[in-house]
C-alpha cells in the first residue's frame, strides 16, 4: 500500500484525483451508496452482515474464538486488537484497487492487483513478498479449516459410536488416526470440488455462498446466549428453515448460473409460478441475489426460532443450559456463581 501510494503515485489524494478525472461516474459508483447494482445500500448492508457473521460462525473462526480459547482474558485483548487489525489491513484496499484500475484499464484481474502492480513497476521482490504473504494466509486458512472440520466429524459422528463400545487400549490410536483421515478428506474434497467446477460462477462466489450458509447459525447462537425462552425445537426449526431457504434462493441459482443444471426456473419460476422465482421470491424485486437470500432466509430462520420457542416449552436439560449460559455471571441466593 505504501509503495503504490507514495512510490507509484504522489499519495492517496493523487490516486483519487486521477481516478475522478478519468471516469467520474465510475469513481462515484465506487465511493458512494445508493446507486443501483453492486454499490446499492442493500448490497453493502448484506456484505457487512455476511462478513460479521463469518467472523463468528465459520468453523475455523468459531474453532479459534471458542474451542481453542483457553482464557476469558484473551477476549479483552481481542476486543480492541481485532478491530484495529481489520482497520489496518483494509486501509489501502481502495487506493490499491483504484491504482490497479488505472494501470490495467479495468477491474479484470483485480484479485491480482497486489502482484501485478509491483511487477509492472519492476519491483519483483515486493511482488514476491506479497505472494508469500497471500500463500501463507491461504495455507493457514486451509490447515485451520481442515482441523476444525475433522474435529467436528470426530466429535459428532465418530465419538457417539465409540462411547457405546467397551473401552480398548487401541481407542486413542484409532481416534487420532481418524482425525488425520478427516483432515486429509477435507483437503481432498476441496481439491476435487475445485477441479470439477473450475473458474465458474459457483467457485468464484463460494466464499459469499458459504458466508450466507454460516449466517443461518446466527439466530440460534445469539438467542442461546441472551434469550431465556429459546429452546432446542426453535433452534432446529429456525436452522432448517434457514438452510432450505438458503438452498432455494442462493445455492440453486448458483448451480444454474454455473451450468450444472439447465432450467428456466430463474426466469419463470417452478411450474411457471412467477411468485416463486428463487431470485425474486414472492415478488420481491430490486434486490441482488445475496440480499434476496439473506432477507428471506433470516426471516424464516428467525421466525421459526421465535415461534417454536414461544409456543413450545423447555425441558429440564434446556432450562439447565439456560442457567449455565445466560445466567453464568448471576449470583444465587447463597452468593455463589453458577459455573
Amino acid at each position: 500500500g505504501l509503495f503504490v501510494c507514495y512510490s507509484m503515485y504522489g499519495g492517496v489524494a493523487e490516486i483519487f484525483a486521477t481516478m475522478l478525472a478519468r471516469d467520474p461516474s465510475y469513481f462515484d459508483r465506487l465511493t458512494t451508496f445508493g446507486s443501483p447494482g453492486e454499490s446499492s445500500s442493500y448490497t453493502w448492508f448484506t456484505m457487512l452482515y455476511l462478513s460479521m457473521g463469518a467472523v463468528m460462525f465459520l468453523p475455523r473462526q468459531f474453532h479459534v474464538m471458542v474451542i481453542e480459547n483457553s482464557s476469558e482474558e484473551h477476549i479483552k485483548k481481542a476486543m480492541w486488537l481485532f478491530p484495529a487489525y481489520m482497520f489496518v489491513i483494509n486501509l489501502f484496499v481502495l487506493p490499491i484497487a483504484m491504482a490497479g484500475i488505472l494501470s490495467t484499464g479495468g477491474s479484470k484481474g483485480a484479485d491480482f492487483f497486489v502482484l501485478s502492480l509491483p511487477l509492472n513497476a519492476g519491483q519483483h521482490w515486493l511482488a514476491l513478498i506479497a505472494f508469500l504473504g497471500g500463500f501463507s494466509a491461504a495455507a493457514g486458512m486451509v490447515m485451520l479449516e481442515s482441523v476444525a472440520i475433522s474435529t467436528m466429524l470426530l466429535n459428532h459422528l465418530v465419538m457417539p459410536i465409540i462411547i457405546r463400545l467397551d473401552p480398548r487400549n487401541w481407542f486413542p490410536f484409532l481416534l487420532i488416526n481418524l482425525k488425520r483421515c478427516g483432515i486429509f478428506l477435507v483437503v481432498l474434497l476441496g481439491y476435487v470440488y475445485q477441479q470439477i467446477l473450475g473458474e465458474t460462477y459457483m467457485l468464484v462466489n463460494m466464499g459469499l455462498i458459504s458466508f450466507a450458509a454460516a449466517a443461518q447459525f446466527g439466530p440460534a447462537l445469539i438467542g442461546g446466549l441472551y434469550w431465556h425462552r429459546g429452546n432446542k425445537a426453535g433452534a432446529i426449526t429456525g436452522i432448517l428453515l434457514g438452510f432450505v431457504t438458503w438452498f432455494y434462493t442462493l445455492l440453486l441459482p448458483s448451480f444454474i448460473k454455473s451450468g450444472w443444471w439447465q432450467s428456466d426456473i430463474l426466469e419463470q419460476g417452478p411450474f411457471g409460478i412467477s411468485l416463486l422465482k428463487p431470485t425474486e421470491l414472492f415478488g420481491l424485486v430490486g434486490f441482488d441475489i445475496w440480499t434476496n437470500c439473506i432477507f428471506w432466509s433470516m426471516l424464516f430462520n428467525l421466525g421459526g426460532y421465535l415461534v417454536c420457542s414461544i409456543l413450545l416449552g423447555q425441558g429440564e436439560s434446556e432450562r439447565e443450559q439456560v442457567r449455565k449460559f445466560i445466567d453464568v455471571f448471576e449470583r444465587d441466593l447463597k452468593g455463589e456463581i453458577h459455573e
